[in-house]
Order: structure tokens, then sequence, then C-alpha cells
């Protein structure tokens, strides 16, 4: 099954559909490209999940998190669409700004909606806000599948296809979380890759 992928294009959101690249990185020295420094990062196919999600998606329970209400209507259609990640989930995302994406969970078997499980300086991202459970953040979107509880975090970019342009989409780094029964638990982080006719290594935010 094809990674489920979303990006914002300026202030619009805009649907696109990837497929998960390899990540590596290359520095840039005064002499030239130096040799690419090679990296393991975690695959799709390392988090299965086999069930699958049949029938009449739960309430949403806008409750269970402190931005439900505010964005009810967008989590309420995207349950309505049905699982799209780790077999009984709804990744939902809207756009929040110029290359600024969120996003929440929702349990389709019970209604509840999560967002990170981690407190935004576990998390490391740019975006964060002070508060623990918030919305996952990203400036390039996130791939994600039916069949893993992967999510990958402003995935690298892929050579065929450039839209880090820009301060805000090259300077997150790539980051690997994996749903759990509180939700999303960073794992991985790597630097960015640049393909921008010449691949760099971005001097990334911690």
């Amino acid at each position: 099954m094809a990674t489920r992928h979303f990006r914002a294009i300026l202030a619009i959101g805009i649907g696109t559909v990837l497929l998960g690249t390899t990540v590596s990185t290359q520095g840039l020295g005064s002499q030239g490209l130096s040799l690419p420094h090679k990296e393991i990062p975690p695959r799709f196919n390392d988090f299965p999940v086999v069930e699958k999600f049949y029938g009449k998606p739960a309430r949403v329970d806008l409750s269970s998190h402190p931005m439900g209400r505010i964005f009810r209507t967008r989590l309420r259609r995207g349950a309505q669409e049905g699982p799209n990640f780790a077999g009984h989930y709804a990744l939902v995302w809207w756009g929040c700004g110029n290359e600024c994406q969120q996003s929440l969970i929702v349990d389709l078997r019970t209604g509840k909606v999560y967002g990170l499980a981690e407190s935004p300086s576990e998390t490391t991202s740019s975006h964060s806000d002070g508060f623990k459970r918030q919305p996952l953040q990203s400036s390039r979107g996130a791939d994600f599948m039916l069949t893993s509880r992967l999510v990958i975090a402003d995935p690298p970019c892929p050579e065929d296809y450039n839209p880090c342009v820009s301060l805000a989409r090259t300077a997150e780094p790539v980051r690997y979380y994996i749903i759990e029964k509180d939700g999303l638990r960073l794992i991985h982080k790597t630097p960015c890759w640049v393909v921008n006719g010449l691949a760099y290594q971005q001097q990334c935010r911690d």
C-alpha cells in the first residue's frame, strides 16, 4: 500500500501522495561535497499492523483532547472517511499557516483523539507551544500508512520533487513517531535532507 503523504504549499494545504524515501545526509565542505554519512532510520515494515477496521466509526470524543472541540468539524469529517493509519486510526491534518500543518489522530474504535504522547521538550519541534498531547506539527507534511504504526514527520525531500526551498521547510529535522496507547512517541530524529540542485546537510533546529 502506498505511503500517505500531506503537504502545505504556502498557506494552502494540498494533499500529495509520495513514496517513502531512504534518509541520508551529506556535508558540504569548503572543497565540495563530502562523502555521504548514511544512517538507518526506522522503516514502516518495522512496525507492522495486520488488523483491519470494519464497520461504522465511533463518535468522535471531542473531550478526549484539549483541541478536540476547536477542530471538531475536521476531526469528524476525517473519522467518517475511515482508517488511513495503523489499522484502526484516522490521521487527520489541516493547514495552520505558511508551511505549517497540524495533525491529530482519531481511534475509530473508541472515538478518542490523540496527539503527541511526549512533552514539547522531548519532541524538539520548533513549533512547540508548551503543552503535552499537542498536535503533531510539521513544515513538510508527514508520511504514514494504514499497515504501519510509524509516522514520519517532515520527511526528507525526494530527488524528483523539492518543496524545501525556504528556511521554515529546510530547518525541521526528520522525526519518526510510533502510535502507542497515549499517542505518538518520538523514537528517532535525523537532520533534514535538502535537494535543490546540490544536496547538502542543513543546520536543522534542535
